[in-house]
């Protein structure tokens, strides 16, 4: 099922509520497994910053899409440019 994802800079009507709490329950996530992700005084700095992306809201859509988890599903993500390394890093591309 295609699913399409814009960056928290888009507007309120493309980005919703629902994706940035997505973004800040996967940023939780990350920083739990990887606490030295966490060390910024401003969890919104680079890589971290990589969970308001596109690329990772089309990933979290899927995933409420698909009944809260992609485990199991193969996953393509196009993009309209070259996936940026903090999304390669935190999303494990």
């Amino acid at each position: 099922m295609p699913s399409f994802g814009v960056n928290s800079n888009a507007p309120e009507s493309l980005y919703t509520s629902s994706d940035f709490a997505g973004a800040i329950g996967m940023r939780s996530s990350v920083v739990e497994e990887r606490p030295e992700l966490g060390e910024s005084a401003n969890l919104g700095h680079m890589p971290l910053n990589a969970l308001f992306h596109a690329e990772t809201t089309s990933l979290l859509r899927a995933e409420r899409a698909n009944g809260g988890t992609l485990e199991g599903q193969e996953v393509e993500v196009h993009v309209d440019g070259t996936i940026c390394n903090n999304c390669g890093d935190i999303l494990r591309v």
